[in-house]
């Protein structure tokens, strides 16, 4: 103010000199004072309290908050905010030093920075809570399906020998087997590589539960091809125990044709009985031999049991 009063009476004097080259340049450097007093009278008052009071207390909170967190097992250390804080009060006090002396330029765009630094960092630690609280719940769930598939996994791949000696498997079923057994080691090691983080705290609970959804799917996916590995298998012993049942059936069948034909008096017992009947226990016999081979091939079986059946219900018939 002193300097603008001092800039009129220089517009006085240079007036009273009719000295109008002077005047232009007086009058230009009073509407430039002018206009930049008026800056300062507006912006002034939202300055000084961003840097004096909203911003200090946002520090405040994100500082409690940010030991409160920390004493409670979170791994922070990659937001910075101590070095950040740090930084924010030596900013502060050099947009005050700067206030002191009216140049308010790029001050309030300073401020509202770190004003939107502290308030993402409010969003990063409730992500945080959000994480943990997700990642501890997915974590017991996973725990529980990778102990049990391991047991799983562990006891078919132990018996893939005696497996292979019992039934004549597909090459697609010993591969998909030997797939899922090395990709299971490569989930166990990230499994536990994403345990020793966690205990060590260097990883944010953002991103372990990230790593955990993750390893998740890669579980599931590999459950899958485990699952239909194993129905294929299943498949195979019940078709075994079915034939063995059916070919206790088709004796029985069998043993009911013979006694129908005592059963009556006949004069005469056609040829084509004792044609239909040799082919029936020759059929029989069959099933027998493929259910005593090692490895049992199982369509072989299913064939064998199929045409047996259907020789016993002609003959019955």
């Amino acid at each position: 103010l002193e300097n603008i009063e001092r800039r009129f009476l220089d517009f006085e004097r240079v007036m009273e000199e009719s000295d109008y080259a002077e005047v232009v340049h007086i009058t230009k450097a009073l509407d430039e004072m002018i206009d930049h007093i008026e800056v300062i009278v507006n912006e002034m008052p939202d300055v000084l309290l961003m840097a004096k009071q909203i911003i200090p207390n946002r520090i405040q909170e994100v500082s409690m908050n940010y030991e409160s967190m920390v004493r409670e097992g979170y791994p922070l250390d990659y937001l910075n905010i101590e070095y950040n804080i740090e930084e924010s009060n030596k900013n502060i006090e050099l947009i005050l030093d700067k206030v002191k002396v009216l140049n308010l330029e790029g001050c309030m765009f300073d401020l509202k920075t770190m004003l939107e630094y502290y308030d993402a960092i409010f969003i990063d630690f409730e992500n945080e809570r959000l994480s943990r609280k997700a990642y501890e719940e997915l974590q017991v769930d996973f725990d529980k399906r990778i102990k049990k598939t391991n047991d799983l996994v562990k006891d078919v791949y132990a018996q893939m020998e005696d497996i292979k000696s019992m039934y004549d498997l597909e090459d697609s079923d010993v591969q998909t087997i030997e797939y899922v057994n090395k990709v299971l080691v490569v989930i166990n090691d990230d499994y536990n590589k994403m345990l020793a983080k966690v205990d060590s705290g260097s990883s944010p609970y953002s991103q372990v539960n990230e790593e955990l959804e993750n390893l998740t799917a890669r579980l599931t996916e590999m459950e899958s091809s485990f699952d239909a590995a194993l129905k294929s298998l299943g498949n195979m012993y019940e078709d075994e125990q079915r034939a063995r049942e059916q070919l206790e059936e088709i004796r029985g069948f069998l043993r009911q044709c013979k006694l129908n034909v005592r059963s009556f008096s006949l004069p005469i017992v056609t040829d084509n009985y004792f044609v239909q009947l040799s082919e029936a226990n020759e059929a029989i016999d069959e099933v027998v031999k493929e259910l005593d081979k090692s490895p049992i091939v199982i369509k072989t079986l299913n064939t064998r049991v199929d045409t047996a059946r259907d020789l016993v219900l002609k003959l019955y018939n």
